[in-house]
């Protein structure tokens, strides 16, 4: 079907509320024509209501969008928590997420909590999660990158932690809290 509507109301004459003329126009009847299969329908004014108004429709948000710098510290496995309040409108804010893939030195994947993958944040968007005591870290800093080890102490304070390397059950490690995260388990979405 194709509709056309055209609104015909006859013309006004004058714009004093009290002439003869405003008068013969406030009786005038409105009539609606509508063309519908090539059929000319007419609608008169006491058969019409004006439907609600469709919201109006905001515009599209922006890309979360930020020149690209090589990643520092993020690493595949990890978990992290979203600090930007600005990326998606806030929906993510303070929200923990899995780290599922480093494709490239510059781009990150994240993983939510219903499977669906994010793939625009930057370092600065996030910041690591720390675990509880004896539960599994990963360190981020140069020297040991990638290496996974237990939480022993935490002293959130003075800013530092200790762990015991899995690899290596002699060597303790001492960092910052920012040199060490909290491993990415599917059973924190559980």
């Amino acid at each position: 079907f194709f509709f056309f509507l055209m609104i015909r109301r006859p013309p006004r004459s004058t714009h004093c509320i009290s002439s003869a003329a405003s008068d013969v126009y406030k009786r005038q009847i409105l009539v609606i024509e509508l063309l519908a299969n090539d059929e000319r329908v007419k609608v008169s004014k006491e058969n019409v209501s004006i439907a609600e108004e469709k919201p109006k429709k905001s515009p599209p948000r922006e890309k979360h969008k930020r020149k690209k710098r090589e990643l520092r510290w993020v690493l595949p496995g990890i978990l992290i928590r979203v600090v930007s309040k600005e990326y998606e409108g806030g929906r993510y804010y303070n929200k923990k997420l899995g780290v599922e893939d480093v494709p490239n030195k510059w781009s990150f994947t994240l993983v939510t909590e219903s499977g669906n993958f994010l793939e625009d944040l930057a370092e600065d968007d996030i910041e690591t999660v720390m675990p509880h005591l004896m539960e599994d870290v990963i360190i981020l800093k140069e020297s040991n990158r990638g290496e996974i080890g237990k939480l022993i102490m935490r002293d959130k304070k003075k800013n530092i932690v200790k762990i015991q390397l899995y690899d290596k059950p002699d060597t303790v490690l001492q960092c910052t809290q920012d040199d060490c995260c909290a491993l990415h388990n599917k059973k924190l979405f559980d």
